[in-house]
């Protein structure tokens, strides 16, 4: 097996990098929007109609859940193309985030 040229294995470090950050954006926003969804509940509480602020709380959360579910499955599937493309990651890279996040490892 010959040895990659060093640009080429960088540039596969700086792809598993990205991924990596996508992979945190997605969690982070859908995070963030599971606490929106969160506080509406606990800082209006005296909104009337009150099922609206509730309803409107739980649509937040869903979403924030939705957000989540998307960004696993992009990575997930991402990590599926790069893997069948021979790409070894990082240690420390997205399988990391992965291991941390999830107590997983694809």
């Amino acid at each position: 097996m010959e040895k990659k040229p060093a640009s080429e294995e960088l540039a596969e470090e700086r792809t598993d990098w990205a991924h990596e950050r996508t992979f945190a954006a997605w969690l982070r926003t859908g995070l963030g929007t599971i606490g929106i969804g969160l506080a509406l509940a606990k800082l209006l509480p005296s909104l009337e109609p009150q099922w609206l602020v509730r309803a409107l709380g739980l649509v937040f959360v869903l979403t924030g859940g939705g957000i989540i579910v998307l960004g696993f499955r992009g990575y997930h599937q991402l990590f599926k193309k790069l893997e069948r493309e021979s790409f070894k990651s990082t240690p420390f890279g997205s399988r990391g985030s992965c291991r941390v996040c999830f107590c997983w490892e694809p």
